[in-house]
Formats: structure tokens, sequence, C-alpha cells
């Protein structure tokens, strides 16, 4: 559990506990903590910045026209997101 949370101390059976079962929210707080990083925040990703950086500076250095970097951007930003 402990290299799973990223070292955020965690205690398995929390979810049986009946002061959290009586919070209706907390099932989806304890299952967001299985991946603290990813999916719930994917905008705060660096991946999707690297992938429109690098279309910009292909486009500015002639690898290929702005429009062409940009669509390509795109659509590789929206594969990154599918298969978060």
């Amino acid at each position: 559990m402990w290299e799973q949370h990223s070292g955020v101390p965690v205690v398995e059976a929390a979810s049986d506990w009946a002061s959290i079962q009586e919070l209706e929210l907390m099932e989806g707080v304890l299952e967001a903590a299985a991946s603290p990083w990813t999916p719930r925040y994917p905008w705060s990703s660096s991946q999707p910045r690297y992938i429109l950086q690098t279309a910009v500076e292909d486009a500015l250095t002639g690898g290929t026209d702005a429009e062409d970097a940009l669509e390509n951007a795109q659509a590789e930003s929206e594969q990154w997101l599918e298969d978060r």
C-alpha cells in the first residue's frame, strides 16, 4: 500500500469504518486516493504541455506548418487523455 500511494500513509480498511461509511462522499475520496496523480488531474500533467511545445517548436523550425502542427498536437493530447 505504501508504494502504491506514493508514500502517503493509508489504512486499507478505512472504507469499512462506520465513521467513513456515514460520510456520503468518502467513497469517492478513497477511490481517488488509489491514483493520487492521475487521472484525477490530467490537466496538471506536463505531458499535454510537452506535446504542444514540441509541435510549436516543430512549426517554428520549419519541420511542418503551424496548422498541421497544432492539429497533430490536439490529436495526440486527446489520445493521451483517453489512455489515462
